[in-house]
C-alpha cells in the first residue's frame, strides 16, 4: 500500500494546519520556535509529527480510505522542525539496527 501522506487530502490538510498556526509555533520535539514561513524542506522548517506513527497505522488496516482517514486525523498531529523529526527518525532506525545486531 502506498504512503497516505501522498494523498491530495493529506497534502491539503497539512497546508491548512500549518497556515492556521503562522507565523510561529513550538516544535513538539525540542520545544523551540518553528518559523512557519520557511519551506517544509528547510531543516528549520515545519513538518507534521504524527503522535501515532504512520507505519503503525499502515499495520492496523489494509483499507486505503481508512488509512487516509487515520493519517488525516489532525487531533493526532503536532508540528516539528524538519531536522528534529529527521533526528528522531534516525534514532528509531538506529535503535532497531542495534537491537537486531544484539541477536
Amino acid at each position: 500500500m502506498s504512503d497516505p501522506r501522498n494523498s491530495h487530502r493529506y497534502k491539503t490538510l497539512r497546508a491548512e494546519y500549518i497556515n492556521a498556526r503562522k507565523p510561529t509555533a513550538p516544535c513538539a520535539l525540542c520545544g523551540k520556535t518553528i518559523n512557519l514561513e520557511l519551506p517544509g524542506t528547510h531543516p528549520a522548517g515545519p513538518t507534521i509529527e504524527h503522535l501515532v506513527k504512520v507505519h503503525e497505522m499502515q499495520r492496523s488496516t489494509s483499507h486505503w480510505e481508512t488509512l487516509v482517514n487515520l493519517c488525516c486525523d489532525t487531533s493526532a498531529w503536532a508540528l516539528a522542525h524538519r531536522r528534529c523529526q529527521n533526528r528522531q527518525g534516525a534514532q528509531v532506525v538506529n535503535s532497531r539496527i542495534t537491537k537486531k545486531s544484539r541477536w
